[in-house]
């Protein structure tokens, strides 16, 4: 099975600009982060469920995924925070063995697990850091699934996002004084 965000070929705009904006701005929005990390849950949890049959049903799973995603970020922010870092580590092994082949399950579930924990533990110990990195991978992922070019080309055009998308959050962050104050003076 294939993993991928099925709603990206459907709406190529929509999954791009998402995935713009997370790979971007990420940092500042994680109840996007969220809610999309929900969206896409649900809408695999339907496809799972029917068959991919029912683009309703897919529909309207997603959108309450996203909605309870964006939900639990905003009012839960803990929980949501190391629920967020448990799926979206998860979320990223998922993506990465699908552009690096797909494993055996003994080696799939393990490393997927192993990417989980690692993800809740960033997202709990080094938040800000953890968002940068996650939402930067996500939304490069998101925008890499839109394009209609071979795997290998999408894997090099999804880690040149994923650098540009870090860049610029750190750059961002550090325009923002949220790095620690170096004084020019100090040699």
């Amino acid at each position: 099975m294939p993993i991928e965000f099925p709603w990206a070929a459907a709406m190529p705009l929509v999954a791009i600009t998402i995935g713009a904006i997370l790979l971007l701005t990420g940092r500042h929005l994680f109840w996007l982060l969220v809610a999309s990390i929900g969206f896409w849950l649900g809408w695999r949890l339907a496809w799972l469920l029917t068959g991919g049959d029912s683009q309703w049903v897919s529909l309207i799973l997603a959108l309450g995924g996203a909605l309870m995603g964006a939900l639990a970020a905003v009012l839960a922010q803990r929980v949501a925070l190391w629920a967020a870092g448990l799926l979206f580590g998860g979320v990223v092994v998922l993506i990465a063995w699908e552009h690096l082949g797909n494993p055996p399950a003994a080696v799939l579930w393990p490393s997927t697990a192993a990417g989980a924990l690692v993800g809740a533990f960033l997202f709990s110990r080094i938040f800000d850091a953890a968002l940068i990195f996650f939402s930067a991978a996500f939304g490069a992922a998101m925008i890499c699934q839109t394009l209609p070019l071979n795997r290998n080309i999408q894997l090099v055009i999804f880690f040149m996002l994923y650098v540009v998308g870090i860049g610029v959050q750190l750059y961002r962050r550090g325009a923002q004084g949220m790095l620690p104050y170096k004084d020019p003076n100090d040699h």
